[in-house]
C-alpha cells in the first residue's frame, strides 16, 4: 500500500493499493501481510483489523521497499470514534511500525480511542500484538479520549508510546473486562486533562487482571487529580502484576495517585505502590520491583518530554532498571521501539526506548 496507489489495484509491489480496507481481503485470501509505505494517511473511516492480517508499517516507497520504522515514518489519521479497530481477533494478528493518530476535535461524550481493541466475550488468549508503535488521542474537549482502549480482549503491547491526548478525561490505556492483557515496555503519559473536574490517568482498569512490567508511566495536569494507576475494582484482581515500572510525578512536581475501588475508597500516593495491600488482600509477588519518583518531574527522564521526545536523557532513572521480562511471562523482547537491541547494557531500560 502506497499513497500513490490505485482503487483498482493488484496490491503487487509495483502495482500497490490505495487503502487498507482495500489490501486486507486480498492478503487474506492469500495469506500474506499489508505492507504500508512511508506517508500520511488519512481516512474517513476506522481502519478494521481482520484476524491473521498483520499490519506493518515503515517500508520505503519505490521498488526496493526496504523496512526502517524510525526514517520511514508511517502516519495514520482519522476524525473518527477510533482510528484503528479490533473486533473479535481470533488468530495471531500484528499491527507494527505507525504513528496513529486520531484527531478528532469535538466534544466526543463517549470518548474517541486511537486504538479500540473489542471480544463479544471476554478472551483471554493473546492473539493481537500492537509492539513498536507511537500512540496519540485527541483534543476531545469535554469529552473522553482514549490511546489504547480494550474491552474483554486481552492484546499484548509492546514497545509503543502512548499518549491519552487533551480531554476532560484523558488515558492511556483503558482496560474494561479484559482476563489477561499484556503491556510490556511502554512509554505511557495520560495526557493533559482539560476542563472542571478532570482527570488524566496513564492506566484505568476495570473488572481486569492486567500483567504491566518495565513501563514508563507519567502523567499530566487535571483539575481533579493526576492518576498514574486506576485500578477500578473493590478488590485488587487475583493474578493482577505490576513490576518493574517507573511511577514519575507531574510537570507541577505533584504526586499523582494510585486509585483502587471504583468509589476510590482506598487512595495511596506512587511511593506506597510496592507495598500496596488494599482490603486485606496479599500481593505476594503481584506488586514489586517498581521505581516511584517523588519530587521530580517527566522532564527529568526524558529528552524532550513538553515536545514529545520520550527517548532517555542521560542519568534517567530509567536507565537499567527494568528487570528480564522472562522472569515474569514467557515473553522475549530483544529489541525497542527503534530496533536497538535489549537489554544495552547489563539490565533493561524501562519504557518503549533503551538509552
Amino acid at each position: 500500500m502506497a499513497t500513490n496507489g490505485t482503487d483498482n489495484a493488484t496490491g503487487a509491489q509495483n502495482d500497490p493499493f490505495k487503502t487498507i480496507a482495500e489490501a486486507i481481503p486480498v492478503a487474506l485470501a492469500t495469506g500474506s501481510s499489508v505492507y504500508v509505505t512511508v506517508g500520511t494517511y488519512f481516512f474517513e473511516e476506522s481502519v478494521a483489523l481482520v484476524s491473521g492480517v498483520n499490519l506493518l508499517g515503515g517500508f520505503s516507497a519505490g521498488p526496493s521497499c526496504l523496512r526502517n520504522t524510525s526514517q520511514n515514518v508511517t502516519t495514520i489519521r482519522s476524525t473518527t470514534n477510533a482510528t484503528l479497530t479490533a473486533t473479535d481477533i481470533t488468530s495471531p494478528t500484528i499491527i507494527e511500525g505507525f504513528t496513529l493518530l486520531n484527531i478528532s476535535n469535538a466534544s466526543r461524550v463517549f470518548g474517541s480511542s486511537v486504538v479500540l481493541v473489542e471480544s463479544t466475550e471476554p478472551q483471554s488468549a493473546n492473539f493481537l500484538r500492537i509492539q513498536n508503535n507511537i500512540i496519540q488521542g485527541a483534543n476531545n474537549n469535554l469529552g473522553e479520549s482514549y490511546g489504547v482502549k480494550v474491552q474483554n480482549a486481552s492484546p499484548i503491547l509492546v514497545n509503543n508510546i502512548v499518549v491519552g491526548g487533551n480531554s476532560q478525561k484523558s488515558y492511556g490505556i483503558s482496560l474494561s473486562g479484559s482476563p489477561a492483557t499484556k503491556v510490556f515496555h511502554n512509554t505511557i503519559r495520560a495526557g493533559v486533562a482539560t476542563g472542571v473536574s478532570s482527570t488524566p490517568r496513564s492506566v484505568r482498569t476495570a473488572g481486569s487482571t492486567p500483567i504491566f512490567v518495565n513501563n514508563i508511566l507519567a502523567t499530566d495536569f487535571g483539575s481533579d487529580d493526576q492518576t498514574l494507576i486506576a485500578i477500578e475494582d473493590f478488590d485488587l484482581p487475583s493474578g493482577t502484576i505490576i513490576r518493574g515500572n517507573l511511577l514519575q510525578g507531574t510537570p507541577g512536581g505533584l504526586t499523582p495517585k494510585l486509585l483502587t475501588d471504583k468509589n476510590f475508597r482506598v487512595t495511596t500516593s506512587i511511593n506506597d505502590l510496592n507495598t500496596l495491600d488494599p482490603n486485606g488482600i496479599a500481593d505476594g509477588d503481584g506488586i514489586a520491583n517498581n521505581l516511584s519518583i517523588l519530587g521530580g518531574t517527566p522532564a527529568d527522564f526524558f529528552v524532550n518530554y513538553s515536545g514529545g521526545n520520550y527517548h532517555l536523557k542521560a542519568g534517567s532513572a530509567a536507565i537499567n532498571s527494568g528487570i528480564n521480562p522472562t522472569l515474569v511471562e514467557n515473553l522475549s523482547i530483544s529489541k525497542d521501539l527503534e530496533g536497538n537491541n535489549r537489554p544495552k547494557g547489563g539490565f533493561y531500560d524501562i519504557g518503549a526506548y533503551e538509552y
